[in-house]
């Protein structure tokens, strides 16, 4: 079985979507530290000519909190609206504003205060999957075995034997964090998700890459998002240098 771990984030961009397309199991990483400068609960979309960022606002407690603490602050609802106004202007007359209004403003509406943000972005990663024909199955690292291992690596590899993964797949910007003697050891064969360079019809000049899956779904009708979803490439881990 080839699985994945990665962060829950909200409206992440298409590769993304590409690594749960890519495997089996996609695991929810809720147990680590939520980086409040981070990108689990913003992104970017186009807005003119442009790369716009929104950010959806959450309530953290303290700068150690864990992902499955953090829930959705008091002005949620009011930021969602102020977002769909946003997503209007910037995409009304884009090729399939439709899919917005049946996919993405659902899930906003479902947004409530002090509602849990890991529980909400697991959630809104199925339905956009589901959407788009993926079929894999999700967990969430919280509802596995407690965390032993101390270090990361080992925390995966952890993760990977209770669900009998035989590969693990990661993106390939994490390539120079992982062992893979380690993954060797373990009999997990490990590898490095490329995304390839993809271009899709987007209004307000030229194109700009990387954008939320917001982005992707108001210009690609969903009976053609299957060429972008295999648009990439496993690379195997590289020899490890033991020089």
């Amino acid at each position: 079985m080839r699985i994945a771990v990665m962060q829950p984030y909200i409206f992440p961009y298409l590769p993304y979507f590409q690594l749960v397309h890519a495997v089996d199991c996609f695991v929810f990483l809720d147990t680590v530290q939520f980086l409040k400068r981070g990108w689990m609960h913003r992104n970017r979309i186009k807005l003119g000519d442009k790369d716009h960022l929104f950010t959806l606002p959450v309530r953290v407690e303290s700068r150690n909190s864990p992902v499955t603490d953090v829930v959705f602050a008091e002005n949620i609802k009011a930021e969602c609206e102020t977002l769909k106004r946003k997503l209007e202007h910037a995409y009304r007359k884009a090729n399939s504003w439709s899919q917005l209004e049946t996919i993405i403003w659902p899930l906003m509406d479902d947004m409530e205060p002090g509602a849990n943000f890991s529980d909400f972005a697991g959630k809104s990663v199925q339905a956009v999957s589901d959407a788009m024909g993926i079929t894999t199955d999700f967990r969430s690292a919280s509802a596995l075995g407690e965390r032993t291992a101390d270090h990361y690596q080992d925390y995966i590899l952890d993760i990977c034997q209770e669900l009998g993964a035989t590969t693990y797949v990661n993106p390939i910007g994490g390539m120079d964090i992982y062992s893979p003697k380690a993954f060797a050891e373990r009999n997990v064969d490990l590898r490095f998700l490329s995304a390839q360079s993809f271009v899709y019809p987007q209004p307000g000049g030229a194109f700009v890459e990387n954008l939320s899956i917001v982005d992707v779904l108001a210009n690609v009708p969903l009976g053609e998002l299957g060429q972008l979803l295999d648009d990439y490439e496993l690379i195997p881990s590289p020899a490890e240098n033991t020089a």
